[in-house]
């Protein structure tokens, strides 16, 4: 019988039915990190202003709605992040620069456009994310308590984002870097 067992970001192969006689190497030292990995923890923080979040509303057609937006958008050349496909549309990240434009084209399709500016877009990045636990909850834990509202939360392999208002990033930022014990210094 083979069994994977996952230690740090490798995998290594266990096969229990092995005489004790046999030994299986993987070459790897199991706690020692490859010459790419980061250190696992919480690194530092990004901070990108001036952003705005779209929220698109559609009366019917939900799914070639979305498709005809995103479409519509591609070919304007309109940079979007963190797309969210709501029940009853979809919701984005885009830069506030680009916010009117958006507004604009969006207009011209059959749907309900809003558009929050002036949000600030919070990167709380960790080497080896996956192989942390309670992150997310730590960071919502210290916004909360700081009584900042975090309009959206998306992930990457490396990174917790967060999207707050712009007045109150600085007050985000520390209350991260508070929760994570981290220098003025890992702000980047």
């Amino acid at each position: 019988m083979v069994q994977f067992v996952k230690i740090r970001t490798k995998f290594y192969i266990t096969v229990s039915e092995l005489s004790q006689n046999t030994q299986l190497h993987t070459g790897v030292e199991p706690n020692r990190l490859a010459s790419f990995e980061r250190e696992p923890g919480v690194t530092s923080i990004r901070v990108e202003n001036h952003m705005a979040l779209v929220s698109v509303r559609f009366p019917d057609a939900i799914p070639q709605s979305r498709l005809r937006l995103l479409d519509v958008l591609a070919q304007a050349r309109v940079p979007i992040n963190q797309v969210k496909l709501l029940p009853e549309g979809l919701c984005f990240v885009i830069s506030e620069n680009h916010a009117s434009a958006c507004k604009k084209l969006l207009n011209d399709e059959k749907g309900e456009v809003s558009v929050f500016g002036d949000m600030a877009l919070i990167s709380t990045l960790a080497g080896a994310m996956r192989d942390l636990s309670g992150v997310i909850a730590r960071i919502c834990e210290a916004l909360l308590s700081a009584s900042i509202p975090n309009r959206q939360v998306g992930d990457a392999y490396d990174a917790v984002l967060c999207l707050v208002p712009s007045a109150d990033a600085e007050r985000a930022v520390a209350a991260l870097r508070e929760q994570f014990g981290l220098a003025t210094e890992a702000v980047v």
